[in-house]
């Protein structure tokens, strides 16, 4: 009787797969620095105002079904219990929720039906005067606007501010208006910017007029850099609002389309001056380029007037240091004083004659 024996099978090598991430998942983006959350609401009508600091989100429930409007703004994106429960409460496509955790969108629009998500970029200045972009999120409902920053830092105050001091149109609007104050406040806060370079172009003027160097170059190709990229932000920024201000949707009125389109000017004015400021970049490097060719030439110039003037004083020079056993005057007792005064009197003679011909 034999037995068979069974060769155990031994099962291929697992291989390590990569972490896979379903659409709409919400999770942290690896290379980007998320700050700690906080929640605001001013929730408000003609009548009322309520602003405070929301601890516990779900207070955010019965504001949400009052008939009046709620605006809740978030700073700050690293809790992602926070995120995943406002769109909970507010009905957020998750896929919105997950474009708000990627910071590094350029300006887009998307209609989810119920909503509209918008991103913009809002500019920021650094410690060492340098200007970087921090993505802000707008989600628009029927009665509610929910706005997250990646950090605690806004254009929106003056918005506040309205809002406290009960100005009528803004108190008594929906949320398509209040859509509008936050675009508007966004991107008339690139003015103040705009209006920093126009000073950096006048002070690399001054410099490149005075005494350019190398550093000046850098400086304007470093200038020229962030306008370039300042500028292709205005124009998406221009592009969503053109598309945003012909949009037929139920959330934004025609009334408040007529101000959209107002910022959507206010784009336009930001681009055509980014364009300029391009222009004058430009222009800076070729003035550079001009100064240094006219200095070089005057140096060349200078030299060449010197070496003019020593030729015929080196071939004076050279006849009578030859190796001959007689040359005239060479025992001449004043011939040394005699060649010396005549390569004088040749030196001063070319000197004044090269500028009376204003060659010097």
């Amino acid at each position: 009787m034999s037995v068979e024996t069974s060769t155990p099978i031994t099962a291929p090598p697992q291989v390590a797969k990569p972490p896979f991430r379903l659409p709409g998942e919400i999770s942290y983006r690896e290379g980007l620095t998320y700050y700690p959350t906080k929640v605001t609401v001013m929730d408000y009508d003609g009548q009322t105002l309520t602003e405070k600091e929301i601890t516990e989100l779900d207070e955010l429930v019965e504001l949400a079904r009052r008939p009046t409007t709620t605006w809740v703004n978030v700073t700050g994106l690293k809790d992602l219990k926070v995120l995943q429960r406002l769109g909970e409460i507010f009905d957020i496509h998750p896929l919105a929720v997950e474009d708000v955790l990627n910071t590094r969108h350029p300006p887009k629009l998307d209609d989810y039906g119920n909503a509209l998500f918008v991103i913009m970029r809002k500019l920021k200045s650094g410690e060492q005067g340098e200007i970087t972009t921090e993505q802000v999120s707008i989600v628009l409902g029927e009665r509610h606007i929910v706005t997250f920053h990646e950090t605690e830092h806004d254009p929106f105050d003056g918005v506040r501010q309205r809002i406290r001091q009960g100005r009528y149109r803004i108190r008594n609007s929906g949320p398509d208006y209040l859509a509008y104050a936050l675009l508007d406040a966004i991107v008339d806060a690139y003015f103040p910017v705009l209006e920093g370079y126009a000073h950096r172009i006048e002070d690399l003027e001054d410099q490149v007029m005075q005494e350019p160097g190398q550093e000046t170059v850098q400086k304007i190709q470093d200038l020229k850099r962030e306008v370039i990229h300042l500028r292709q932000l205005a124009w998406s920024i221009r592009e969503l609002l053109t598309h945003l201000a012909r949009l037929d949707d139920v959330l934004i009125s025609k009334d408040t389309l007529v101000y959209v389109r107002d910022v959507q000017d206010h784009a336009v004015r930001v681009q055509d001056r980014l364009e300029s400021y391009r222009e004058l970049c430009e222009g800076l490097y070729q003035s550079y380029v001009s100064h240094l060719t006219l200095r070089t030439n005057d140096v060349v110039r200078v030299l060449t007037i010197i070496s003019t003037i020593f030729l015929p004083l080196n071939f004076i020079a050279s006849i009578f240091g030859m190796n001959f056993a007689s040359i005239p005057a060479a025992d001449w007792k004043l011939g040394f004083e005699g060649a010396l005064a005549l390569m004088t009197l040749i030196g001063v003679g070319m000197l004044f004659w090269f500028r009376k011909k204003r060659w010097m």
